[in-house]
C-alpha cells in the first residue's frame, strides 16, 4: 500500500509539468503556423499590390499621350468613349480608333483572363462607371466609399472565385488632369476619386506550400514535446527518490526533537516552517497545529521591542553562519519570557535546504542576573560609603560614593587598610574597635576620616560580620555627618540672631512715628548686644550724619536730632568707619571728641545698601569684650534692618516728590489741549481736567459726577457703552476710535478717545483713563480733501469722454461733410420738382440731423462751435417763453423768478437756448403725468473760492461775480448714482433717449467758463443751477443777416484735407462757385505746392487736423512764405476754439464742418470781400 502511494506521488509530480510542457508546446507550434499563413497572405497581398502598381503606370502612360490609335479592324471602337476625333483614318486611308486607358487596362485585364486555368483577375470599378461592366459589387462598393471618406486607401480579403480560393485587393487611383478629357462630362476635378483597380491573386499555389511548411512544423514540434516531456518524466524520477530519502531522514529527526525539552523547529529555504517540536507548548503557550497553521506566529510572539533584531536575524537564510541570540517572547497568556535561540543553516549536497532553530527557555537565568546587577546599581545609587573589610583591617570590596567621595581610584582603595583613611586624632583606637565589632558580630562608632586631599570629614560607622568569599568580613556603612555638625552650630547662632531680629522687628512695628522708631531700635540693640551705650545715626541728602537716637547716660535711649557734619567726624570712631563702609570692634579705650560720652570697648557697623554706607549702629561698653561672633551678628542685625531704613528715608522723599508731581501733572492738564477724564466702574466722571469741560461747554462741577454716556449722541451711546464694558471687564486693553460727543448747548464735535483699563492694586474696581481730541477741524479738512479727490476723479473721467466724444465727432464730421456736399451739389443739378429732388432733400435734412449730433458731442467735449456776444439773461428766457409752453408737458406748471437789474455775460445765445430747453424738457419729463411746477429763476452771486470748488468741473474758477440760471421741478428726482452718471455721454434714464443732452450742457457751461451745481433726492425732484461769469460788456442789437446766394467766385483754390472724400466733395462744390481747384493730402505737400504754384493761388481752404503737418503749422510755414496768403481754416472744432490760436495772426476765416454748398458760399463770400 505505501509503494502504491508513492508511486502515485511520483505521478502528480510528473504530470503536472508534462502538462504544462505539452500545452506550452501546443500553444507555440499553433502561433507559427498561424504566423507562417498570414506571412503567406501578405505574399499574395504584396503580389497584388505590384499588379496594381504596373496597371497604374501604363495606365497614366496612356493617359499622358491621351490614348493611343489602333487599327479598327483589329480593335472594336469604344462604345462609351464619347470624345472628337475617337475615329479617324492614317493618309493611307486606313481607319483607326482612339483606344482611352481605360479601354486599354480592360482589354489586358481580359487577355490575362483567358491566357490561364488559375489568372490573375483585374478590374476596373467606379461609383459613376461609363462602362456599366465597370460597376461595383457590394465589397468593392464599400472599399469605394472607404476611400472616398479617407478611411481606408486599400483593402483586400481572402475569397473564392469560380469555386477556388483567391485574394482580392484593391486600391483608389485619383484624378489627373489628362483624365478630364473623358471623365469631365462627369463632374470630376483634378484630384477626386475616380475610383479603382481590383486585383485577384489565385491562392491555390500559396496555400499548397503553406500546407506542406505546415507539415514540417508539426513534425519539429512533435519530436521537441517528445524530447522535453522524457526530461520531465526522468527529473521527477529522481526528484522523488531524493524526497523520500529526505523524508525519512527527518522522521528520524522528528523523533529526536518531540523528545527534546528545548522547543526546535525547522525553517525551509523559502522560510516557511516545516516543523515544530511538542515541546513549544511549554515554552510559548501554542501548539505545533498553531505554527504550522499561522507562519507568521513565530515572528509575532517576539517582543515588539526584540522584533526587528529577530526579523534580521531570520532573513539572513544561509548567509550566517552558526550562530545564537537572546530575545523575549510573550507567551499566549500574555507572559514575557527570555529565549536562548541558537540556529545553524542546513546543507546536502552542497544545497541550502533551510535552518535548523533551537529555543531554550532562560527566564530564570535572566531574572537573577537582573536582579545582580539592581542590586549593583542600588549599591552604587546609595549616598553612604559602604566597605568590605577583612578582620585585619584590609578594604577588600567598596562601592562608587567609598572612592569617590574620598578622592581616591577604587584600584587605589582597594589596596589600602581601613586605618589608613582614620584621621591620626582616632587611628590608633581603630584595631579595639575592629576586635570589638567582630566581638559582638555589630558595632556603631563615631570618628574622623582623612580625605585623600588632607581634609577631614565627621563620619558615623554601622558594622555587621558577614560572610565573604567563604571567610569572616566586616560590612560597613559610613555616612557623612559633617554637614549636619556644622547645620547644629549655625542653628545656635541663628536662634540668638532671630531673637535680636523679633526684638528689632518688633521696635519696627511699634514704633509710632520716625523718632520712636530710632529709639525702640536702639532700645533692642542695647539689649540684645548687653550694652549701656549707643547711637543710631543715618546719611541725609547732604552726605552729614543725623544722631536719631542715643543712649550716654543712665537713663537709657533717648530720641534725638543731632546733625554732625563730615567736616567733624575727624578720624576716630564712626568717621573711618562711615568712609570705607567697614565694621569693626575694639575691646581698647578710645579718645573720642570732647563732646562725647567715654569709650572703653566699642562695636561699630555701617548699614550699605546698595553699596553705599546709609546709617550707623553702635554699642559700647559692655563688660565683656566684644567678639567676632558679636560683630558678624550685629553685621547681618544691619544687613536685615539697611532696605527698611532706605525704605524709610526713600518714602520720605517719594512722599515731596509725589506732591511735586501731582502739582506739575495738575498743570500740564489743565494747559494740555486733549480732554483728559477718569471713569469709574459704574460709568461716572470722577475727574477731568479744565479743557475737558470746556470741550463739553459745561463747568468742571458739572462734569464731576456726570453719566459719561451723556456726553456721547444717541446714535453712538450704544457703542459707547458696550466698548466702556469690554475694557472695564478686561476683554480690551486699550480703545482707540472716533465718537460723536454732544455739547451742553446741544451741537456735536468729532473727538478721538484713547483710553485705557486702570486696576488699582488695592483690589477696587476698575477705571477708565481716558484723553479725548476735538477732531472737528481735522473732520472737515478730509471730509473736504475726499470731496475734492473726488471731484477730481469725476471731472477726469468726464475729461476722458469729452475727449472720446470729441474724436467720434471729428471723424463723423468728415464723413457728413461728404454726405451733405455731394447733396448740395446734386440738387444744384436737379431740376426742381424732379423725383429725386424729394429724396435729395431727405438726405440733407438727416444729415442736418446727425451733424446737430456731432455738434452736441462736440459741445459736451467743450469744443462745440459758440458765437459769443453779450447777453441779456432775462431777455432770453423771456423769448423763450412760447416755445418752452408749447415743448411742456400741460400738466407742468411754469413759473419764473428772474432777477432784477442782471448782469450782462458774454455767451452764445444759441447754446443758452438749448440749456434752456434741454433743462426744461427734462423737468417735464420728470414730473410725467402727475401734475407738478417747474421753475426757472435768474439771478447773480458773488461767489468765493469755496463755494465754486463745490462743482461739477473743478475747473478752479476765477472768484468774482457770476450770473445763474436755475431750473427746478418737483418730479420724480434721482438717486445718487444717477446723478453721478448723468453727465456722461450716452448715459440716459429714458428709453428713447440718446444720453446726450446732459453732455452737451456740460460741455457749453465748460465752454463758458462756468459751473454746474445738482440737488436731487427720490421724490421730491431736482434742481439744476447754472453759473456763468458776469460781465460788463454792453449788449449790442443783432447785426442784419446778410445773403450770399446766387455769389460766385473767381480764381485758384488751394484745398488741403488729408481725408479723400473730403477732398473731392469740396472741390466740387468750390468748383461749382467758380472756382479752380489745386488739392494736396496734408500741410507738407500744401507747402510745396504753394512753393510751386503759390502766385496764381487767391486762397488756401485747409483742414485743421492733419499727419504729418497740421494745418495750424503748415498755416504759420505759409505766412513764413507769404506775407499775404488768405487762408481759410476748416475743422469739426468751434470756431471759438480754433480762432482763439489765431488772433491777429492773419487768418482770413473759418468755417465748421460738416458744411454744405450754402455755409461754403457764405463764409467765402464773406471772407474774399474782406
Amino acid at each position: 500500500m505505501k509503494s502504491g502511494w508513492h508511486q502515485q506521488a511520483f505521478l502528480k509530480r510528473a504530470l503536472l509539468p508534462l502538462a504544462a510542457w505539452t500545452v506550452f508546446v501546443a500553444v507555440l507550434a499553433g502561433s507559427s503556423i498561424f504566423l507562417h499563413h498570414q506571412g503567406t497572405l501578405k505574399e499574395a497581398e504584396n503580389e497584388a499590390r505590384d499588379y496594381f502598381r504596373l496597371n497604374l503606370a501604363y495606365r497614366t502612360w496612356g493617359s499622358t499621350l491621351g490614348g493611343v490609335y489602333a487599327r479598327r479592324d483589329r480593335v472594336l471602337p469604344n462604345p462609351y468613349l464619347k470624345v472628337p476625333q475617337r475615329d479617324v483614318h492614317t493618309t493611307e486611308g486606313v481607319p483607326l480608333t482612339l483606344v482611352n486607358p481605360a479601354y486599354m487596362t480592360r482589354m489586358v485585364f481580359e487577355e490575362i483572363a483567358s491566357s490561364s486555368p488559375d489568372p490573375v483577375l483585374s478590374r476596373l470599378v467606379s461609383l459613376k462607371p461609363l462602362n456599366p461592366k465597370n460597376a461595383p459589387d457590394p465589397w468593392e462598393r464599400e472599399s469605394l466609399m472607404q476611400f472616398e471618406q479617407g478611411t481606408a486607401l486599400e483593402r483586400s480579403q481572402v475569397t473564392e472565385i469560380n469555386g477556388k480560393p483567391y485574394l482580392r485587393f484593391i486600391s483608389a487611383f485619383a484624378t489627373e488632369d489628362s483624365c478630364l478629357k473623358c471623365h469631365a462630362v462627369q463632374g470630376y476635378r483634378k484630384g477626386d476619386l475616380r475610383g479603382g483597380i481590383a486585383i485577384s491573386i489565385p491562392l491555390q499555389g500559396y496555400f499548397q506550400s503553406d500546407s506542406k511548411t505546415r507539415s514540417g512544423f508539426a513534425a519539429g514540434f512533435l519530436l521537441l514535446w517528445a524530447v522535453g516531456g522524457g526530461g520531465i518524466v526522468t527529473s521527477a524520477r529522481r526528484r522523488h527518490v531524493y524526497e523520500e530519502e529526505l523524508r525519512a531522514g527527518e522522521e528520524m529527526f522528528r523523533t529526536v526533537c518531540d523528545w527534546t525539552q528545548d522547543w526546535e523547529y525547522w525553517i525551509d529555504q523559502e522560510g516557511k516552517l516545516r516543523y515544530v517540536s511538542p515541546s513549544c507548548v511549554d515554552v510559548t503557550g501554542y501548539t505545533p497545529e498553531e505554527f504550522a497553521g499561522d507562519q507568521e506566529l513565530t515572528r509575532r510572539l517576539v517582543h515588539p521591542e526584540d522584533r526587528e533584531a529577530i526579523s534580521n536575524h531570520l532573513e539572513s537564510g544561509a548567509a550566517v553562519p552558526p550562530c545564537s541570540i537572546e530575545f523575549r517572547i510573550v507567551t499566549k497568556s500574555g507572559a514575557t519570557r527570555w529565549i536562548h535561540h541558537a540556529c545553524r543553516p542546513v546543507f546536502s549536497g552542497g544545497n541550502y535546504l533551510g535552518r535548523r532553530a533551537s529555543n531554550r527557555d532562560v527566564t530564570d537565568r535572566k531574572i537573577a542576573e537582573q536582579e545582580l546587577v539592581v542590586r549593583a546599581q542600588l549599591l552604587n545609587c546609595v549616598s553612604d560609603s559602604v566597605f568590605v573589610v577583612s578582620l585585619d583591617g584590609e578594604i577588600l570590596e567598596v562601592n562608587e560614593a567609598a572612592w569617590r567621595t574620598r578622592g581616591y581610584r577604587r584600584e587605589e582603595i582597594l589596596g589600602m587598610n581601613f586605618a589608613d583613611l582614620v584621621s591620626p586624632q582616632y587611628a590608633g583606637s581603630f584595631p579595639e574597635c575592629l576586635r570589638l565589632v567582630e566581638l559582638h558580630r555589630e558595632g556603631f562608632l563615631e570618628t574622623e576620616h582623612r580625605l585623600k586631599d588632607g581634609r577631614v570629614i565627621s563620619v558615623e560607622i554601622n558594622s555587621h560580620i558577614i560572610d565573604y568569599r567563604g571567610e569572616s568580613a566586616v560590612l560597613s556603612s559610613v555616612r557623612d555627618v559633617t554637614e549636619r555638625k556644622e547645620a547644629v552650630q549655625i542653628l545656635r547662632r541663628s536662634e540668638r540672631f532671630n531673637v535680636s531680629l523679633n526684638r528689632i522687628s518688633q521696635a519696627f512695628l511699634t514704633s509710632s512715628d520716625e523718632q520712636q522708631m530710632y529709639q525702640e531700635l536702639l532700645v533692642a540693640l542695647l539689649e540684645v548686644m548687653d550694652s549701656p551705650h549707643g547711637l543710631v545715626g543715618c546719611l541725609d541728602d547732604t552726605g552729614d550724619l543725623v544722631l536719631s537716637a542715643a543712649s550716654v547716660d543712665g537713663d537709657g535711649p533717648k530720641p534725638a536730632h543731632v546733625v554732625i557734619p563730615e567736616s567733624r567726624w575727624g578720624e576716630t570712631l564712626w568717621g573711618g568707619t562711615l568712609r570705607s563702609g567697614i565694621a569693626r570692634y575694639s575691646n581698647l579705650p578710645q579718645d573720642p571728641p570732647a563732646w562725647h560720652f567715654p569709650i572703653e570697648r566699642l562695636l561699630i557697623v555701617p548699614l550699605v545698601y546698595q553699596g553705599k554706607p546709609r546709617a550707623l549702629l553702635m554699642v559700647a561698653n559692655r563688660k565683656e569684650d566684644y567678639t567676632e561672633e558679636d560683630l558678624q551678628m550685629l553685621q547681618g542685625i544691619g544687613a536685615q534692618i539697611a532696605p527698611v531704613l532706605k525704605a524709610n528715608l526713600d518714602q520720605q522723599q517719594a512722599v515731596a516728590a509725589l506732591r511735586e508731581n501731582e502739582s506739575r501733572l495738575q498743570i500740564i492738564f489743565d494747559v494740555i489741549q486733549a480732554g483728559v477724564i477718569v471713569i469709574d466702574y459704574a460709568g461716572k466722571v470722577i475727574f477731568a481736567n479744565q479743557r475737558m469741560a470746556e470741550m463739553f461747554g459745561v463747568t468742571m462741577q458739572e462734569l464731576i459726577g456726570s453719566d459719561y454716556s451723556s456726553h456721547v449722541t444717541a446714535d453712538q451711546r450704544h457703542l459707547a457703552e458696550a466698548s466702556f464694558r469690554l475694557l472695564l471687564s478686561g476683554e480690551l486693553e486699550s480703545a482707540h476710535y472716533e465718537r460723536h460727543y454732544l455739547r451742553k448747548d446741544g451741537s456735536q464735535f468729532w473727538g478721538y478717545l484713547t483710553g485705557r483699563r486702570l486696576v488699582a492694586s488695592d483690589g477696587r474696581q476698575a477705571e477708565l483713563v481716558a484723553t479725548i481730541t476735538d477732531m472737528t477741524e481735522l473732520k472737515s479738512a478730509e471730509e473736504q480733501r475726499h470731496r475734492s479727490e473726488q471731484q477730481m476723479l469725476h471731472v477726469q473721467k468726464l475729461e476722458s469722454l469729452g475727449v472720446l466724444a470729441g474724436g467720434i465727432a471729428h471723424d463723423f464730421n468728415n464723413i457728413l461733410l461728404a454726405i451733405m456736399g455731394n447733396t448740395s451739389l446734386a440738387l444744384q443739378h436737379v431740376e426742381s420738382g424732379s423725383p429725386l429732388e424729394l429724396h435729395l432733400l431727405q438726405i440733407e435734412k438727416a444729415s442736418e440731423k446727425a451733424a446737430d449730433l456731432a455738434r452736441q458731442m462736440l459741445a459736451y467735449s467743450g469744443k462745440g462751435r459758440f458765437v459769443l456776444e453779450a447777453l441779456d439773461l432775462n431777455r432770453l428766457v423771456q423769448e423763450m417763453t412760447s416755445m418752452l409752453e408749447v415743448s411742456l408737458s400741460k400738466k407742468a406748471a411754469l413759473r419764473f423768478h428772474l432777477a432784477k437789474e442782471l448782469p450782462v455775460i458774454v455767451a452764445d445765445p444759441t447754446q443758452i437756448r438749448q440749456i434752456i430747453m434741454n433743462l426744461a424738457i427734462n423737468a417735464s419729463e420728470a414730473i410725467g403725468d402727475k401734475p407738478g411746477e417747474i421753475a426757472i429763476a435768474t439771478g447773480s452771486l458773488l461767489c468765493d473760492r469755496s463755494y465754486l470748488a463745490e462743482n461739477w468741473m473743478d475747473e478752479h474758477l476765477p472768484e468774482g461775480r457770476y450770473v445763474y440760471l436755475e431750473v427746478t421741478d418737483n418730479g420724480c428726482g434721482m438717486t445718487r448714482e444717477t446723478v453721478d452718471r448723468i453727465f456722461e455721454p450716452f448715459f440716459t434714464t429714458k428709453f428713447t433717449g440718446r444720453g446726450l443732452g446732459m453732455a452737451a450742457i456740460l460741455g457749453i457751461v465748460r465752454g463758458h467758463k462756468g459751473l454746474i451745481k445738482v440737488y436731487s433726492e427720490p421724490g421730491k425732484g431736482s434742481s439744476f443751477k447754472i453759473l456763468l461769469p458776469a460781465s460788463e460788456t454792453v449788449v449790442q442789437p443783432a447785426p442784419a443777416a446778410g445773403t450770399s446766394l446766387g455769389w460766385k467766385g473767381a480764381g485758384t483754390v488751394l484745398l488741403v484735407d488729408d481725408e479723400e472724400t473730403v477732398r473731392d466733395v469740396a472741390s466740387a462744390m468750390l468748383k461749382e462757385l467758380g472756382f479752380e481747384v489745386v488739392v494736396a493730402a496734408d500741410g507738407q505737400q500744401a507747402l510745396e505746392l504753394y512753393r510751386l504754384q503759390g502766385a496764381g493761388i487767391d486762397l488756401v481752404l485747409m483742414d485743421l487736423n492733419m499727419p504729418n503737418l497740421s494745418g495750424e503749422e503748415a498755416f504759420h510755414e505759409l505766412r513764413k512764405m507769404d506775407g499775404g496768403v488768405q487762408v481759410i481754416l476748416s475743422s469739426g472744432f468751434s470756431e471759438q476754439e480754433v480762432t482763439r490760436k489765431f488772433l491777429g495772426k492773419g487768418l482770413k476765416g473759418f468755417v465748421q464742418k460738416p458744411y454744405s454748398l450754402a455755409v461754403l458760399r457764405t463764409v467765402l463770400s464773406q471772407s474774399m470781400s474782406k
